[in-house]
């Protein structure tokens, strides 16, 4: 909370900076208030979740966010995480930004540390399946690969990650 309450000082002088930032703390503290009364066990959060505008997290797969995380809307989209299967797994670590990143994961999609995200698509797999459709594992085998980002990298505005990418870090 020490960092917060430091640029919480800092954008004092601009009194539209001060109120975003703190409107993003309590959406992220009541977020994360909602998740933990009313939300599924599967998604997991750390602390320190600021949200400037939405975040969407849905299907019955893991979710798991590390301290620190913050996102944004870009002119396209909000953030989304999207797991398509009971043994699908996003887990992203700690200090990420993302601006309008949308994930669809099958199998298994793992983030690093300190990663900024701006307008990226990331999936797993060859095609976002429909919810009617059957992800038994020779479907899984055919048409999806884990993807791993490691930390401090940048991916920027039209990004898209594809199954099987494997990104090291201090990538941009």
């Amino acid at each position: 909370m020490g960092g917060s309450v430091s640029k919480i000082k800092t954008a004092l002088g601009n009194p539209g900076v001060a109120l975003g930032l703190i409107l993003a703390i309590v959406r992220g503290a009541l977020f994360r208030w909602k998740l933990g009364v009313f939300g599924p066990k599967n998604v997991k959060i750390g602390e320190g979740l600021r949200i400037y505008t939405k975040l969407y997290i849905r299907g019955p797969g893991t979710v798991i966010i590390g301290n620190r995380f913050s996102c944004n809307r870009n002119i396209f989209k909000e953030t989304t995480l999207i797991t398509h299967d009971a043994d699908s797994q996003i887990r992203i670590g700690d200090g990420n930004f993302f601006g309008g990143a949308y994930i669809s994961c099958v199998k298994k999609v793992d983030i690093g540390d300190n990663n900024l995200f701006g307008n990226v698509v990331v999936m797993d797999s060859d095609i976002i399946p429909h919810p009617n459709m059957r992800l038994d594992s020779a479907w899984k085998e055919k048409w999806a690969k884990e993807i791993g980002i490691g930390n401090n990298t940048w991916l920027a505005a039209n990004t898209v990650v594809l199954k099987g990418v494997t990104w090291g870090m201090n990538a941009f």
